[in-house]
């Protein structure tokens, strides 16, 4: 129940916080919500990611956090700059990513690529590829990939 409590915590100071931008800016910015199945090789268990972001000026930034059945494994934030392959639905995602692994108490920074293809307009099929390693502690053992496919919902 503590963990559902923190994941909604976050969830919502993100979503409030991107209404903020909305209304400063004269445009208003897409807010993209994400589903994903993640395979974690950091901790070596599978599970869902779900993402909250946005994009302004081709800077795609949010926060994501990653569950198992039983709770809450781990939070961050994400930048990455989508690349959108010219005549084509396809796009590109160079990203990097911050995460806080909540059990263990490890900071751990990745890097990748996200694969898009956009269904519709407010619909695109997605996944990624990270490659993740600790910023400090036991780097040994919070080290490795990180899979995931899911679906991005545009608003």
């Amino acid at each position: 129940m503590k963990n559902i409590k923190a994941l909604t915590a976050v969830l919502l100071v993100s979503g409030l916080a991107l209404v903020g931008c909305q209304r400063a800016e004269a445009q208003a910015l897409p807010v993209d919500v994400s589903l994903y199945y993640t395979d974690n090789g950091v901790i070596d268990k599978e599970g869902a990611t779900v993402k909250l972001g946005t994009e302004y000026k081709n800077l795609a930034v949010g926060v994501s956090a990653f569950t198992t059945t039983d709770k809450l494994e781990s939070y961050g934030v994400y930048a990455g700059v989508p690349i959108r392959v010219s005549g084509s639905r396809v796009i590109i995602t160079p990203t990097v990513a911050v995460d806080q692994y909540r059990e263990e108490s490890e900071t751990v920074g990745s890097v990748g690529v996200g694969l898009g293809y956009i269904i519709n307009d407010t619909l695109a099929l997605s996944g990624t590829a990270l490659t993740s390693r600790s910023f400090g502690g036991d780097s040994d053992n919070f080290r490795g990939e990180t899979y995931s496919v899911g679906l991005v919902k545009r608003f």
